[in-house]
């Protein structure tokens, strides 16, 4: 059985995120998202795009949680992809009993992201 945690979601424009990335540069890269990430948007032909949907999915998941960045923070949330392109949500261990499913969308000007968090009971 699953209770409902909550639900989370977040629009970014991506433009905001280049011109992060352009200000602080690697500092941006290594201080919100973990190297699989940056590894895997960087493989991509829209990079700010793909980064932009990773983004709005990590706040997503603390709006989700309803929870302050002293619980969870910017790297320990992964956003990684399965073979097929989808999202999926890795957190620390200590998150275990929970579930999260999410949804990523980007246009050429926006990225957005919906999270829904159940717990798990036994």
């Amino acid at each position: 059985m699953q209770n409902l945690i909550g639900i989370g979601t977040d629009l970014v424009e991506i433009a905001r995120i280049k011109q992060s990335l352009e200000k602080f540069g690697e500092n941006f890269l290594q201080k919100i998202f973990s190297e699989e990430e940056i590894l895997y948007c960087k493989s991509k032909n829209n990079f700010f795009e793909t980064l932009a949907g990773k983004f709005a999915g990590k706040e997503a998941v603390f709006k989700a949680f309803k929870t302050s960045r002293k619980n969870l923070e910017w790297k320990s949330i992964k956003i990684l992809n399965k073979e097929d392109g989808s999202p999926f949500v890795i957190l620390p261990q200590n998150f275990d009993s929970f579930q999260v499913e999410i949804s990523i969308s980007h246009t050429k000007d926006f990225a957005q992201a919906f999270c829904v968090v159940m717990k798990i009971s036994v």
